[in-house]
């Protein structure tokens, strides 16, 4: 990914080092997702990938490292928030510029109620993005493991992700059944399979 530039403060100098290899991919992979979303040039997902490092390093000076949770998990919490605001930001400049109500045709996929009426920000569009952003969160606290299945899970069947894993189906089917606890625990609802169901299983 594009180097990211840390600003030279000492709040965030000192907290430069919590930037590491793992946070870098989390924002790059937000990034990139809302660029494709918003189909924005190269340049404004650098923007994006910045304005996530200083929200980090913002955050950083809260985090409680005697806390129950970690940095890595922490940060995946900011960056959530962080694309959220970016999100509903990068809606609201479009509005400006336009000067009007956007068509639905110039709306980013996925944000049309928003651009299109403010009063309905916070609604489907916004609802949409969060959905996103739980499930990701979700995946976030998946052990290794659980999350290369539900990757896997997203465009093959069971009996593919465990060929591609190497595993047996129905070996498959109790890591399946572990990442769906996962789920529940967190409120998300996600649709049943059966073991003869051949089609991709949606978590």
């Amino acid at each position: 990914m594009t180097a990211l530039a840390v600003s030279p403060h000492r709040s965030t100098t000192d907290n430069a080092h919590l930037i590491d290899d793992y946070v870098l991919e989390r924002i790059d992979f937000r990034a990139r997702r809302l660029a494709i979303k918003l189909r924005l040039s190269d340049d404004r997902r650098d923007d994006l990938q910045q304005e996530m490092v200083v929200e980090l390093l913002k955050a950083a000076d809260r985090f409680d490292p005697d806390g129950s949770a970690s940095w890595h998990t922490y940060a995946c919490r900011v960056l959530d928030l962080a694309v959220k605001k970016l999100a509903q930001n990068e809606c609201r400049m479009r509005q400006r510029e336009a000067g009007r109500p956007m068509g639905f045709s110039e709306s980013p996929d996925g944000y049309p109620s928003a651009v299109n009426n403010p009063a309905h920000e916070g609604e489907d569009d916004l609802a949409q993005l969060e959905l996103r952003l739980d499930i990701e969160h979700v995946l976030s606290e998946m052990p290794e493991r659980l999350r290369e299945v539900c990757e896997l899970l997203k465009h093959l069947s069971p009996t593919e992700a465990a060929e591609e894993m190497g595993i047996h189906r129905n070996s498959i089917y109790r890591l399946i059944a572990k990442a769906r606890k996962y789920f529940k625990a967190a409120g998300l609802g996600f649709s049943q399979n059966s073991a003869a169901d051949p089609s991709p299983a949606r978590m």
